[in-house]
């Protein structure tokens, strides 16, 4: 199903404008995709995980208990100046970039393994690439107060000829919010916000790392969004990466 650009104000919608017919990317049945600009040059696809990849209540609680012992931190810079800021959240990457890679699941865990393999084999969101998916960024939030900050990382992600990207996205746990803000000075470009459910699957491509940052926002203290939830990030990366 294709949905319409719509402008947005401080994350609200506010008015929708006729644009180009978008296409379909996903071999998902009932994907839903969302244009971020007028010519569907960036976008956003959801879908909801496959019957055999959805997670069980063990796993999730296996999952739950890889998190690191400490929750992240990153350097924002300020004009000539370095902040370092902690961010309520826990970070882990794992996997192994380059076109040398001899295994694409070295260092990855067993138990991401099987979304590993969804994502290069049962989807075609890393066609056209030359590596398919080969890396895993898992974060975790232990409540609605934990957020990541806006974030895009055009300059690490393989591109094709035209210069498109992908990342694919997969959220366990309480719902949370994430949301598309556009970074360029261009009228035909949106800002989205969306919400992740538990075993939704969330694709990004096109011009997307180019145009747009992406994070995942507080939910406050409403009792029913203040469960844990994790975010699995698989990215086509041409080189290494520091991670956060």
């Amino acid at each position: 199903m294709k949905r319409s650009l719509e402008d947005t104000k401080d994350g609200e919608p506010n008015s929708k404008r006729p644009m180009s017919a978008p296409r379909l990317v996903g071999n998902i049945p009932c994907t839903l995709h969302y244009p971020l600009h007028r010519e569907d040059t960036s976008w956003v696809e959801t879908f909801t995980l496959p019957g055999s990849f959805k997670i069980h209540p063990f796993t999730f609680e296996m999952l739950w208990s890889m998190h690191p012992p400490k929750k992240s931190s990153f350097t924002r810079y300020k004009m000539l100046e370095t902040e370092e800021l902690e961010c309520p959240f826990w970070s882990q990457s794992f996997g192994r970039t380059g076109p040398s890679t001899s295994s694409l699941t070295t260092g990855i865990p067993a138990i991401l393994i099987p979304w590993f393999n969804f994502a290069n084999e049962g989807t075609n969101y890393g066609n056209g690439f030359k590596n398919p998916f080969n890396a895993i960024t898992v974060h975790w939030f232990e409540n609605g107060e934990d957020y990541t900050y806006p974030q895009s990382y055009k300059h690490f992600v393989e591109q094709d000829a035209y210069g498109n990207t992908t990342t694919l996205f997969i959220f366990f746990g309480h719902p949370r919010m994430i949301q598309f803000k556009t970074k360029v000075q261009d009228a035909s470009c949106g800002n989205v916000r969306l919400m992740l459910n538990h075993e939704m699957g969330l694709v990004m491509g096109g011009l997307t790392q180019a145009t747009h940052t992406y994070a995942i926002s507080k939910v406050g203290t409403d009792p029913t969004m203040v469960g844990p939830s994790i975010l699995l990030t698989f990215e086509i990366l041409k080189k290494k990466k520091k991670f956060i």
